[in-house]
């Protein structure tokens, strides 16, 4: 432990379960209260290609997991448990999904899910909130409206994805205010 990890820099609860993002060391920590005195300390979750500001944002809810790394810059090509990624853009963001509980998260790994129109600084991933079968992801440097046009400098953007019956989650829209302005930063945060 130590001042750089940013250990609890977010955290996320869902009944028993404690998610921590640390993402000075690139982590989450999954915890789950036992008992009235004891917890049980999971595993520490990493990403598999490394995950740039993985750990900024977090989200449980029952036993799905999303992990924002809002740095990172690589797709998803050839994402495997060991590694993978291509076509680097600089902080174009990403999240990573994870579903359980063990002390390896190698077997809790779902896939990683990056924007289709990745762009510089967009920051996917700076924000992500989970709830009933439907995620919000924030992308606060976004520049593109919903309907990918209009482009205003940060005016940011918030996605909406849902669960897949497979495990996998989809992408279904894109979320910004009829009254944009540049340096928005609309999805710096939500829930």
């Amino acid at each position: 432990r130590g001042a750089v990890h940013q250990f609890g820099y977010s955290v996320s609860i869902s009944n028993t379960r404690v998610l921590i993002g640390s993402p000075g060391q690139a982590a989450a920590y999954l915890y789950e209260r036992i008992d009235a005195n004891n917890w049980k300390a999971w595993c520490k979750i990493i990403a598999p290609d490394g995950g740039g500001g993985f750990g900024h944002s977090v989200s449980i809810n029952g036993e799905d997991i999303a992990i924002g790394a809002p740095s990172e810059d690589k797709d998803t090509t050839n994402i495997t448990v060991n590694g993978g990624g291509a076509n680097s853009i600089p902080s174009a963001g990403a999240v990573y999904m994870y579903y359980g509980a063990s002390t390896d998260w190698k077997k809790m790994f779902i896939h990683k899910i990056v924007f289709f129109k990745r762009a510089t600084g967009d920051q996917f991933g700076y924000a992500v909130s989970i709830s009933n079968g439907k995620m919000v992801v924030g992308a606060p440097f976004q520049d593109e409206d919903e309907r990918l046009e209009n482009p205003l400098i940060n005016a940011g953007a918030a996605h909406v994805f849902f669960k897949r019956i497979d495990g996998t989650w989809w992408w279904e829209r894109i979320l910004t205010p009829g009254d944009r302005t540049a340096t928005d930063n609309f999805g710096v945060s939500v829930c």
